[in-house]
């Protein structure tokens, strides 16, 4: 066996230059005893690129991750200097916090690698040759705005006061030792500026206008730049030896778009579904095998206008699916884009990627038209980066003028960075970012409407009794109250109690959905339900639901009925195609889920067959009424004995999750039964009034029916729904 993996690794490290190592995992596969050793799968360490951007740990290596630590660089890049140094540069003080040589990163403990179960940072992966405390970082009058990727170099681009810069960074060998470079481009200025260069560091600059210089500030090595009438080269040499006096690169020179990296695109068939019914699920079967070494932990999607379609995943690539037919038999696979920090969310807007990593939203940008992103641009970073598993920033949604939102995790994070925990708002053009609301837990997906409805769901857990999803209105609260196990939650809660926040659409007990993804839109006249239908992803369950939703006195509720489909992975994000009106479900086996597959991604076809399934509920005084999609046997729909209802409401407390309380008896744990005293079909055979006691407000009902379409087709179903009023 162990000669086995040997050859394994070899043959992966030949195939993928630059790999670092094998990881491995090995376990018991779901159901087999842990004592019955499984052959463990084999994964390569993912070929990364020549820039990563991932929170970059600059303490040791061997230390452990326990939240905060100063050692960390939060919104860094880690760029890849020939084959054997890298820098880390802090977007957020435009320094070089690190150079080394021995490798580029070490990945092995992150989730760039390992699983989603994970919180470590990238560690550097030799000895590093400069660094600089954390106390020695500075923030500059300036703003990071990208990097550019030409083949094996990189160029960071940003502005320092009202000056345009770009940096190459590079590594040259001379007299045998390292010295790491930097060659800048720094255009016109009205102001004086200065940039820190390092700290306790030898440098050497080659300025041919003269005009600029080093000064030393205690420890600190700084470049002075006084007004600029021009554009202007400069060099420096950081460490090692004298600088080779070679001429410098022009930075702007690598702007306009690289050499191709990933050349060859990957070619896999499609699985089309046989499911009965007006529903089938076809595979679009992903590029598992491919020459990178590439995850294909599907986390976001969106199409282009002429039907290709961008994925992301969890791992940081953005690949580009083309050859998406009624057949998917040629599916054509490109890898795009690379780097990005455990990318959730992805909009494409006038034929533009969007991503939105745990850092910020990232606009991708083919400079030169060969299928690959030249041009990484900062979109936005205005929000706040947390060093924990859970700390995640979810989804990209628009609105009709052109605004993103998204969600971002307060599981785990301290309950003083406001940003998290919250639904964020970006403007079109990236410059602003605001809170539109906040009281999230894990609202790991989201919607926007067509008259800009805004939805988000909620996973059970600290302040969450069950999971949930929420109409949201702007400056709303709903629900999570902060993190009680972090240290600072106590005073928190003090300065920010809340004894109310605002109740949900529905709310979905966890034995139907455990961990709930984003909802999705009815774009398309030809998928079967109308437009303006809304549809629920669960991640935990691998489950779709149609919504239910309906307008009492303002207040919005509603309820779920999921859809009798198996899917590959734990779907989260779903999009209509502009080319076949069809659904397009994506997502991931990471953390808690029931999915098979690392990733999926794959089309909820209409078969045009009658929608044997119910489409409209509406909640009366007396009763509830429930529509249907096809007409109904009579016989049975008219009979009270084949429904059953039930009903229980929450508790929210900081306790994880909550148990079911009595309605009539509420101290008592459990589940009220709410008689169905008659059952009335409608003439056209499509509607069925349920005659109940009277109802009121509750957080949890249970509807389960045994019927049968007047075609015969038998209906086993069952709804949840919440009713927050009574008509």
């Amino acid at each position: 066996m162990s000669k086995m993996f040997m050859c394994l690794k070899l043959w992966w490290k030949c195939l993928v230059p630059g790999f670092s190592g094998l990881f491995l995992s090995c376990g018991a596969l779901p159901g087999q005893a842990a004592d019955v050793i499984a052959t463990p799968p084999v994964r390569p360490t993912m070929a990364l690129g020549q820039a990563v951007s991932f929170i970059f740990n600059n303490g040791p290596t061997n230390r452990p991750l326990g939240g905060p630590d100063e050692n960390l660089v939060l919104k860094a890049v880690s760029i890849r200097l020939g084959s054997n140094a890298g820098v880390c540069f802090d977007t957020e003080t435009l320094n070089y916090v690190a150079g080394w040589t021995g490798g580029f990163l070490d990945v092995r403990k992150s989730t760039i690698a390992d699983s989603a179960n994970s919180s470590s940072p990238v560690f550097r992966a030799g000895p590093n040759s400069f660094s600089m405390s954390p106390s020695a970082r500075r923030l500059v009058k300036g703003k990071f705005l990208g990097h550019y990727v030409h083949g094996e170099q990189v160029v960071l681009s940003y502005r320092l006061g009202d000056a345009s810069v770009l940096d190459l960074p590079g590594a040259e060998i001379v007299a045998g030792q390292t010295t790491f470079t930097r060659t800048l481009l720094v255009g016109r200025s009205t102001d004086p500026s200065e940039l820190v260069i390092g700290e306790n560091l030898r440098a050497t600059l080659i300025d041919p206008s003269g005009r600029t210089r080093l000064e030393t500030n205690g420890t600190l090595l700084v470049l002075k730049l006084p007004p600029l009438d021009a554009p202007t080269l400069l060099k420096l040499g950081l460490g090692g030896s004298q600088l080779a006096l070679r001429p410098p690169v022009n930075p702007d020179t690598l702007t306009n778009g690289g050499p191709a990296q990933w050349t060859t695109p990957v070619i896999t068939r499609g699985k089309p579904g046989n499911e009965p019914g007006a529903y089938a699920v076809d595979t679009l079967t992903l590029p598992d095998s491919n020459p990178w070494g590439s995850w294909m932990r599907v986390s976001a999607l969106d199409f282009f206008s002429d039907g290709r379609c961008a994925i992301a995943t969890l791992s940081g690539d953005v690949w580009i699916v083309s050859g998406i037919d009624a057949s998917l038999r040629t599916l054509s696979w490109k890898r795009f884009a690379t780097g990005l920090y455990e990318p959730l969310g992805l909009r494409i807007v006038n034929d533009t990627i969007y991503v939105l990593g745990r850092d910020r939203i990232t606009r991708l940008h083919d400079l030169n038209g060969d299928g690959e992103a030249d041009y990484y641009e900062s979109f936005n970073s205005d929000f706040d980066v947390y060093p924990t598993y859970h700390a995640f920033a979810f989804d990209l949604q628009t609105d009709r003028v052109g605004n993103f939102y998204f969600a971002t995790d307060g599981n785990m994070v301290d309950p003083f960075l406001t940003k998290h925990g919250s639904v964020l708002k970006v403007s079109p053009d990236g410059a602003k970012l605001e809170e539109f609301a906040r009281g999230f837990r894990a609202a790991n997906g989201m919607s926007v409407g067509p008259n800009d409805e805004i939805t988000c769901s909620d996973n059970q857990g600290h302040w969450v009794p069950a999971s949930k999803i929420s109409w949201l209105r702007r400056d709303g609260f709903y629900g999570y109250g902060g993190d009680p196990r972090q240290a600072r939650f106590a005073s928190y809660q003090k300065e920010h109690a809340r004894t109310e926040f605002e109740p949900p659409l529905c709310w979905l007990p966890m034995n139907a959905d455990n961990s709930s993804g984003g909802q999705i839109w009815v774009t398309s006249d030809h998928w079967g339900l109308p437009r303006g239908s809304l549809l629920h992803t669960s991640y935990g369950k691998g489950t779709l639901f149609h919504l239910f939703f309906e307008d009492v006195d303002g207040q919005i509720q509603g309820g779920g009925w999921q859809f009798p489909l198996n899917f590959n992975s734990g779907i989260m994000r779903g999009r209509f195609s502009p080319s076949d009106g069809q659904l397009y479900v994506a997502g991931l086996k990471g953390w808690q889920t029931v999915a098979q597959h690392d990733g999926a991604l794959q089309r909820v076809r209409y078969t045009g067959q009658p929608l044997a399934q119910p489409t409209v509920l509406n909640v009366r005084a007396n009763g509830i009424e429930i529509h249907f999609g096809v007409p109904l046997n009579p016989a049975l729909a008219n009979e009270a004995d084949n429904y059953s209802v039930t009903q229980w409401n929450y508790r929210w407390t900081s306790d994880y999750g909550s148990d079911s309380y009595s309605v009539l008896n509420p101290n008592n744990k459990g589940q009220d039964t709410v008689a169905v005293k008659s059952a009335k079909l409608s003439p056209d055979g499509k509607t069925v009034f349920l005659e109940t006691q009277p109802l009121q407000p509750v957080m949890q009902m249970h509807i389960k029916f045994v019927l049968e379409t007047a075609a015969g087709v038998p209906l086993r179903q069952e709804i949840y729904n919440t009713i927050n009023r009574v008509k």
